[in-house]
């Protein structure tokens, strides 16, 4: 079962309720592994501290034949008074069995409107040095799974591939972006079809704006407010 929430946005200067509506635009997700960067790309740097943090984190009580466990998992949004979005990804899976090895393939479509500033990824294995790759270690490729895609839309796709991401390692990424959208609603699926051990999202809005909510397959939760 997949858990979703979503956020409407307006802008609100008189006090009268605003929501934008919902488009008809489909952004499409590729569910499939594209061509691999070799490990020997990958350089030899000590993953981030919050993903060190996470390597003695308990796995919850799972399937016999779950594959990973996405043990964290943080989305942090800043809405600009202009509808501009800015997005900070974060996540990291421990890899339980072979079969969890796409979790070590990063994937992200972007067009026109939308602007990936960074991209980085980690691999904490068992034994010996932090693998990282970055920017320049991903392809770039016109929208992934579609055959044809470039005849028909500008949409593409940035794959990268992190290295070892084997039974008993940790792999991790943090994805910063831009994105002005044709409305102002956000899907946050903090869960997918593994286990999730800890999910965490924060919307900053500009003066004078407000948000509504709406979960799928959840009782829902009170944001708290800073």
């Amino acid at each position: 079962m997949i858990n979703k929430w979503s956020w409407y946005l307006a802008q609100n200067p008189l006090g009268i309720d605003c929501f934008a509506r919902q488009s008809s635009l489909v952004r499409i997700l590729a569910l499939t592994v594209c061509a691999l960067i070799a490990t020997q790309h990958a350089g030899a740097a000590d993953a981030p501290a919050w993903m060190h943090a996470l390597v003695n984190a308990p796995i919850p009580v799972h399937a016999e034949k779950t594959d990973a466990v996405q043990v964290y998992s943080e989305e942090f949004l800043t809405v600009q008074p202009n509808g501009k979005i800015k997005k900070l990804e974060r996540a990291a899976y421990k890899i339980l069995r072979p079969g969890g090895k796409d979790f070590g393939t990063i994937r992200r479509s972007y067009d026109s409107e939308t602007r990936i500033n960074r991209i980085h990824a980690w691999c904490i294995p068992t034994q010996g040095k932090d693998y990282e790759v970055k920017d320049k270690d991903a392809i770039d490729t016109a929208l992934y799974g579609v055959d044809g895609s470039e005849l028909v839309t500008d949409v593409r796709t940035k794959i990268l591939e992190i290295p070892a991401a084997d039974p008993g390692n940790i792999v991790g990424y943090e994805i910063e972006s831009e994105d002005r959208p044709y409305n102002l609603q956000e899907e946050w699926v903090f869960q997918y079809t593994v286990p999730t051990v800890e999910a965490r999202y924060t919307l900053q809005l500009p003066a004078g704006w407000e948000y509504k909510t709406v979960w799928l397959n959840y009782p829902g939760n009170c944001p708290r407010f800073s």
